[in-house]
């Protein structure tokens, strides 16, 4: 569907089912992002408790794994 602008020019507008599909994608993407960013997380946290068992200091496990101290020490 198109709609006629004030200068005469024309505008195609979507229908609400692609509307629809399009705010389906953007949230898809958006969960599927954070999913990626929570297992990084978790992924660094696991590194940061065998870095402790192994006795590196908690200023040490923060630069390797770019967690802030305070992170480290809730661990």
């Amino acid at each position: 569907m198109y709609i006629l602008n004030e200068d005469g020019s024309y505008t195609r507008t979507i229908s609400r089912e692609e509307d629809m599909k399009i705010i389906a994608k953007d949230r898809e993407r958006y969960a599927e992002e954070k999913g990626i960013e929570k297992g990084i997380k978790e992924e660094k946290e696991n590194i940061a408790k065998s870095l402790l068992k192994k006795g590196m200091t908690i200023k040490e496990i923060a630069e390797i794994t770019e967690l802030s101290e305070k992170e480290i020490e809730k661990l």
